[in-house]
């Protein structure tokens, strides 16, 4: 009975250790912006030629396609040009065409992008 006490105390401090520290990893590379949305860390955004972060809504959703794109191709080199140009290089399009994306979810990223283009303006 005492090994069980003992293995029921650890899992309790595990536990609680665990939803301790949860709430920090979830806001890893978060940044609040003034408007009222999370933006990506700045130097996620610098690694892929973006002058400023964008939220992290839109870098989610434009990552998924070279993610997507990535895991189609298995080339590293593909996804990291994919990403390039804050994902504004014509190798993302191409990822797009490759994972057969629809002309409305093209729409969708395409005004993504230019938002985030826009927005660094």
């Amino acid at each position: 009975m005492f090994a069980s006490q003992r293995h029921l105390a650890l899992l309790v401090v595990v536990s609680t250790l665990v939803i301790l520290i949860s709430p920090q990893q979830c806001l890893a590379g978060r940044v609040f912006h003034p408007e009222g949305m999370y933006r990506v860390h700045k130097s996620i955004g610098e690694t892929i030629g973006c002058k400023s972060s964008p939220s992290i809504r839109a870098y989610s959703t434009l990552n998924k396609v070279c993610d997507d794109c990535y895991h189609l191709y298995r080339d590293p080199d593909l996804y990291n040009m994919c990403r390039s140009n804050c994902f504004g290089s014509e190798f993302f399009m191409s990822c797009m065409d490759s994972l057969l994306t629809t002309t409305e979810a093209k729409m969708h990223h395409a005004s993504l992008v230019e938002n985030i283009h826009e927005y660094l303006r």
